[in-house]
């Protein structure tokens, strides 16, 4: 294992699609960190705007001197969490961030992780806090965490199976190390659950770490992938249609994803994990909620709403998430 940060080789994996409103100030954070990264890697999904124009000005400036840029427009698998794929296994590095198009980075985030890790060589992979700020990067609130950890190692005995019920941090607050794409490429045929898979990967490989302090500020807008329901009531409307569709599609996604999940724990040996019997439980769910889906109206209304009120499991996923499913069964 290198011993300091001078000797790793640091790459940045970065999907994009019609990106241009906020690359621009996205990359110079990246760029303009106190430990400079090596490498920067951007698969972009066909955009149809300045994005690409945008990147190779930058990549062609002074800021920009001294980074290796590899753009790619052949995305073979398209969509957010197969731009991630591609992007990622074209990374180089000792150590891979992930980036998405519309976020901030604070100064010290490379070199904030790249301490944990040499002081700690063995992690998969390291993630941090967040703030969340609006379009005009005003603060939203003051922080966006999927769970409430304490800084310090996410140990595979206590997390594996909350990575597997659902994502325990989103993809643009990691950092993994390349050994782990051994175990996590290539990706399962899922949509927008990159982050769960890689973090799911790691805690079977190994340990995770979380540092419990702010190094990226993540953007809520009308066209993000991940937003809340922020801008004007036509956009509100329109994100919830699109998140509706999306549920029905993510069904699919979830039992494809347990299934992988448990031939991933297989392999490790941990078949006889809670772990195991949680990834079995969600294929079960996913299996009848596709069959509600495939039900007329009114019987997937019933069979998803019994589902609801039966499975402790699947109440788990919050109100919200039924209704939309709900929804989806009875617009379709």
């Amino acid at each position: 294992m290198k011993d300091n940060q001078t000797d790793l080789k640091i790459s940045v994996a970065m999907a994009t699609y019609n990106g241009a409103k906020f690359i621009e100030q996205q990359l110079k954070s990246i760029i303009n960190q106190t430990r400079s990264v090596d490498e920067i890697v951007i698969s972009d999904d066909g955009s149809n705007d300045d994005t690409l124009q945008i990147v190779r000005k930058i990549l062609e400036s002074t800021e920009a001197a001294g980074i290796d840029f590899v753009i790619l427009t052949d995305n073979p698998r398209h969509g957010y969490c197969g731009n991630f794929e591609h992007a990622i296994s074209h990374c180089t590095g000792d150590y891979i961030f992930l980036a998405d198009q519309d976020d901030i980075w604070l100064p010290d985030k490379v070199e904030r992780i790249l301490y944990v890790y040499v002081s700690n060589p063995n992690l998969q992979c390291v993630f941090h806090k967040v703030k969340n700020i609006d379009k005009n990067n005003n603060p939203l609130s003051n922080c966006d965490n999927y769970i409430d950890f304490k800084e310090g190692i996410i140990t595979q005995r206590d997390y594996l199976e909350q990575a597997i019920s659902g994502p325990l941090c989103a993809g643009m607050v990691m950092c993994i190390s390349k050994h782990l794409l051994d175990t996590a490429l290539p990706f399962p045929l899922i949509l927008g659950l990159h982050d769960q898979w890689l973090v799911f990967c790691a805690l079977c490989v190994g340990d995770c770490y979380y540092i419990d302090e702010v190094l990226a500020l993540y953007r809520y807008h009308e066209n993000n992938v991940t937003a809340k329901y922020h801008g004007s009531l036509k956009n509100r409307i329109l994100k919830v249609k699109k998140r509706v569709k999306e549920y029905r599609d993510y069904d699919i996604s979830f039992i494809i994803l347990g299934e992988e999940m448990k031939k991933m724990l297989k392999k490790f040996g941990l078949e006889n994990t809670q772990a195991y019997d949680t990834a079995e439980h969600i294929c079960r769910i996913g299996a009848k909620k596709k069959e509600a889906f495939e039900s007329n109206r009114v019987s997937g209304a019933f069979k998803l709403t019994r589902l609801f009120v039966k499975d402790k499991r699947y109440r788990k996923c919050g109100t919200n998430a039924f209704l939309y499913q709900l929804a989806g069964i009875l617009t379709r």
